[in-house]
Formats: structure tokens, sequence, C-alpha cells
């Protein structure tokens, strides 16, 4: 089925020949995702520790590109049994959410290290939560 089951396709209310173009799209450009994926991972965990300027924390959201391909690509059954499980994604969750709030706070709000932050969620729960599906 590939293309009828993904998420892109669920949230295309089922139009799944866009969904088939949007991800042969995305397949066939995902290097210029992957590319700045780590460096825009390690530079914002360094400016976190303020050696550098806290602004560059920013760059975390350019990792939402290869995040948002991959997410569009799982089997939505896969993901609706996952949610389902308490241990395995709804507990982790819940303490991924609460810690991302708590370093928000530590870091009194800044705008930068939020989105960061967000981001650097989304990236734990599409590639280890759902990526085990």
């Amino acid at each position: 089925d590939g293309p009828k089951r993904s998420m892109l396709c669920f949230l295309l209310l089922g139009n799944h020949r866009v969904a088939k173009r949007v991800n042969d799209f995305l397949e066939e450009h995902r290097v210029w995702g992957q590319i700045p994926l780590f460096p825009c991972l390690i530079i914002p965990m360094v400016a976190f520790t303020e050696v550098i300027p806290l602004n560059l924390t920013w760059l975390g959201v350019v990792c939402l590109g290869d995040i948002g391909r991959i997410f569009f690509k799982l089997n939505t059954q896969a993901v609706e049994l996952c949610i389902s499980e308490p241990f395995d994604f709804q507990v982790p969750f819940v303490t991924l959410t609460l810690g991302i709030i708590g370093g928000m706070a530590s870091f009194e709000f800044h705008p930068g290290c939020c989105s960061a932050l967000i981001c650097f969620g989304c990236f734990y729960v599409t590639e280890i939560l759902l990526g085990k599906y």
C-alpha cells in the first residue's frame, strides 16, 4: 500500500496521489535534509553550554526538514499501535515533554532554546519512539 498508509496521506485526507508525489520528491532530495542534520544537532547542544553564543540554538530548526520526511513515511497503523502502548510510548513521551518544559524554564524561555528543544523532542519521538515500528 505504501503511500496509501503513510502519515502524509492521512494528513492530506486520503489523497494518495499527492502523497506519493510528495514522498518521491522528498526521497529524491533527502540529502538536502540529511547534510545539515548532524551539525544542526551538535551546534545547538554546544550553544546550550554557552561556550558559543546562545542564539546559535536556532540552528536546531534546520533539523525539521529531515524529521518531517521521516515522519511522513511512517505507517499509520504502526503509529496507532505505538501510541497505544503505555510503557513503550506514553511514559517516555510524557517524561520527554516534562523534561523539555523544564529545559525551557531553565533557559528562561529563550526563543532559540525553546525552538531547539522542541525540534530535539520531535527528533526523539520520530526516530526513537516511532522509528522502531
